[in-house]
């Protein structure tokens, strides 16, 4: 079985549950990253039987309790508020003189990587001009 999806100890995701009361089935939510961006997904497994079931829900489980000791998910398991600072963006700013960053609250949804937009640069290398 492949998944692109982490599997975290973060409540609403990752938590097993019976598909219409089948011990042969699993149901879950986990952040889908197929596409590109993650997109909360629900993902259901149908087993041939229930042995079968409860082996890959021992195995998801200690997926789970391995992924606490990635310190990236364990941040995940924190609080749903964040707060970070960012860089006061300002023109005119003179060389020396002290810039204050600004506080932002940001809320975090369990589970949920926030996603980064780099700025592109044109950057030369010495390698334009090689042949």
């Amino acid at each position: 079985i492949v998944g692109n999806f982490y599997v975290v100890d973060v409540p609403a995701y990752c938590e097993l549950k019976p598909n219409a009361g089948s011990e042969k089935s699993w149901v879950w939510l986990a952040s889908d990253c197929s596409e590109g961006e993650p997109n909360p997904e629900r993902f259901a497994l149908k087993f041939g039987s229930e042995e079968l079931a409860m082996k890959f829900k021992e195995a998801f489980e200690q997926a789970k309790s391995l992924n606490r000791l990635v310190e990236e998910f364990a941040r995940l398991a924190g609080s749903a508020t964040v707060l970070h600072t960012a860089p006061a963006h300002g023109t005119g700013t003179q060389a020396g003189a002290d810039v204050e960053e600004e506080e932002e609250e940001v809320t975090v949804i369990p589970g949920w990587a926030p996603s980064v937009t780099l700025e592109m640069k044109d950057v030369e290398t010495g390698e334009e001009d090689e042949e």
